[in-house]
């Protein structure tokens, strides 16, 4: 293999970051890896990296600003280019020296430029299974219609095409083919990489390099006598009217459910929500620690676990899990 190849893993989540390095113990050489201020705390996350010594070179970028189009026909005719112009002249980092480029998401800015400069790029999903639900995301945009406006569309380069459609995504790696809602768009190009198989290979050392980046102060408690809720970005996603009704359901679960236990939540990264004050005898984890730590390394197997959210829980060890349907949540919020 070409000991020369250039290789560069863009990340715009904690679960992002965790995946590269664990991509990187598995690799015979050195990558480079781009931090985003998608990541809150970036640049710490980027300094724990740079400590770990698993990548060769660590970026950070803050915010990049994308080209405003004057009109409909200069979009038409100029966006892609002067989009391409545009975020170069802010970039600290020329992406146009790499034979690999990953990324997790690819509705995002670095995904844009990557298009509109014609640099190819391989998708990694952005999250477990993700791509198993994503038509009841707030990204089922993505999964456009198959005709002859995506076809011309992605022919003539007018705006984006995603999860795979794209002719510059070399190949979309998932977790598990079966399933996937992206196959009438990424077609041959999809490739199965398990990540319980990529977890289970993890050495002790390995483990703790993962421990030193990731892992964040967690007060001691008795697993086996807590139940854990995960929250989702109810109001941020427009499921629901308002951060209250987004409180109120997340009550509601806690009452149900964990009357009597340790309450542990684990808030969503993208959920704004401080649980702190509304639930003072809880134990919060921090958001932004990914979820896989916690049981990789802290070795936790809760009593239960409660969430909204199915394709999680593969990543969960509780002896009991409940999945609620938020609609059935939502109808007894109602009720006297």
């Amino acid at each position: 293999m070409n000991n020369h190849m250039r290789e560069l893993y863009i990340v715009s989540t904690y679960y992002h970051a965790l995946i590269a390095c664990v991509k990187q113990f598995h690799a015979d050489r050195k990558a480079d890896i781009l931090v985003t201020k998608y990541i809150p705390q970036y640049e710490y996350l980027a300094q724990k990296i740079q400590e770990s010594g698993l990548f060769e070179r660590v970026y950070t970028v803050g915010e990049i600003h994308e080209y405003a189009p004057k009109n409909r026909l200069d979009y038409i005719i100029n966006f892609h280019r002067k989009n391409a112009e545009c975020i170069e002249k802010q970039l600290g980092v020329s992406f146009r020296g790499y034979d690999e480029i990953y990324i997790f998401h690819d509705d995002t800015w670095f995904a844009h430029y990557l298009k509109c400069a014609k640099i190819t790029y391989n998708l990694i999903e952005d999250a477990l299974d993700s791509f198993k639900t994503i038509s009841k995301t707030r990204f089922n945009y993505m999964l456009h219609k198959s005709g002859i406006k995506w076809w011309v569309k992605n022919t003539f380069r007018i705006g984006y095409v995603f999860c795979g459609y794209d002719r510059f995504t070399k190949s979309v790696e998932v977790n598990c083919i079966d399933g996937v809602e992206i196959k009438r768009l990424a077609g041959k190009k999809l490739i199965e990489n398990p990540r319980k198989h990529m977890f289970e290979e993890l050495s002790r050392s390995e483990l703790e390099t993962l421990s030193s980046i990731f892992l964040r102060e967690i007060p001691g408690f008795n697993d086996r006598n807590s139940v854990l809720l995960l929250t989702q970005p109810l109001f941020e996603d427009g499921i629901v009217i308002s951060e209250k009704v987004q409180i109120s359901i997340f009550k509601k679960l806690a009452e149900k459910y964990a009357d009597g236990y340790l309450l542990v939540i684990k808030p969503h990264p993208r959920d704004r929500v401080d649980y702190c004050p509304i639930f003072p005898q809880a134990i919060v984890i921090n958001k932004d620690m990914p979820l896989e730590i916690i049981f990789l390394v802290k070795n936790c197997s809760f009593r239960s676990a409660v969430l909204l959210d199915t394709t999680t829980v593969r990543e969960i060890r509780a002896d009991n899990i409940i999945i609620e349907h938020l609609e059935n949540i939502k109808l007894t919020l109602t009720q006297p």
